[in-house]
């Protein structure tokens, strides 16, 4: 435990790390604009429908939390897919969307170390790597096996079969929530390949409308280890004692949705708490030109 809480520690910032920072900043800040506040946005608002409409299946039609965990694995599943054809068929863009976002970390975690005055940050935070063609891996994998473990357990433990989505009102909205994602992606791979064939050449550091040529954004991984996680609230809610067609089940599955909408919120509203960092990079960067 004092080798991890040490591992932790903040480190002083090094003249690479400033260099870096110094490489980055401008066009972090200028990444910071429409197109990003869009993404923040919509991608809030998706995550803010996944966790909404469980609970609306439990309040107007009554859903059970059977119900409410197909519509959740069905949900990520899209996700998953979505994101997956992103990175396969937009590989060189969700490899840039990989290089581009950790840069930005890097220089977003260097502006607080300056804004605070410690000059020193996390290493984990500094060191900060992904991968998309492994995000997509432990989604499929770790997701696939998860999935298969929940989908058993729900079969054995509760009797779900296909006549679940004859439940009402879980069909029309799988079928609508699948369509919106589907829709959203289609449209953005159009988007950027037309992007891609009308591409006027340029420098290597050039930054002309940075917002209208951004790297697409696929965020893989993080759901293949949300799934393997729910495998423990559901091996916790299938224990004998419990009923899974009763009010503890069904109540813990409530507040999961809720959760979700919180992180959606978040995710929605972080344009607004990230404004004062956003405009302390911008000075600084203005004094330095100076």
């Amino acid at each position: 435990m004092a080798r991890s809480k040490k591992s932790e520690q903040k480190i002083p910032l090094t003249q690479a790390d400033l260099e870096r920072f110094h490489a980055n900043a401008a066009a972090a800040l200028a990444r910071r604009g429409g197109a990003y506040m869009w993404e923040e946005v919509t991608g809030g608002l998706q995550t803010v429908l996944a966790g909404a409409v469980p609970l609306v299946g439990l309040g107007w039609w009554g859903w059970s939390a059977v119900e409410m965990m197909v519509f959740l694995l069905v949900g990520a599943w899209v996700g998953i897919l979505c994101d997956a054809a992103k990175v396969l068929l937009l590989r060189e863009r969700a490899e840039a969307f990989a290089a581009t976002m950790y840069d930005d970390w890097h220089v977003w975690v260097v502006v607080d170390a300056l804004r605070n005055g410690s000059h020193a940050a996390h290493p984990s935070h500094l060191r900060a790597k992904w991968d998309p063609l492994g995000g997509v891996f432990v989604d499929f994998a770790m997701g696939g096996i998860s999935t298969l473990l929940i989908v058993m357990t729900l079969i054995h433990e509760a009797g779900l079969d296909l006549a679940t989505l004859e439940s009402p009102g879980l069909l029309a909205c799988l079928l609508g929530y699948a369509l919106l994602r589907v829709a959203d992606t289609v449209w953005e791979i159009l988007h950027h390949r037309a992007a891609d064939r009308n591409r006027q050449p340029r420098g290597e550091h050039a930054t002309v409308r940075p917002d209208s040529d951004r790297p697409v954004r696929a965020v893989v991984g993080l759901r293949g280890v949300g799934l393997f996680l729910l495998v423990f609230l559901v091996v916790i809610l299938t224990d004998e004692k419990t009923d899974l067609h009763g009010d503890v089940t069904w109540m813990c599955m409530a507040v999961l949705n809720a959760l979700v909408i919180v992180v959606g919120g978040l995710n929605f509203t972080g344009p607004i708490w990230l404004g004062p960092e956003t405009r302390w990079l911008r000075r600084y960067l203005a004094d330095r030109a100076a």
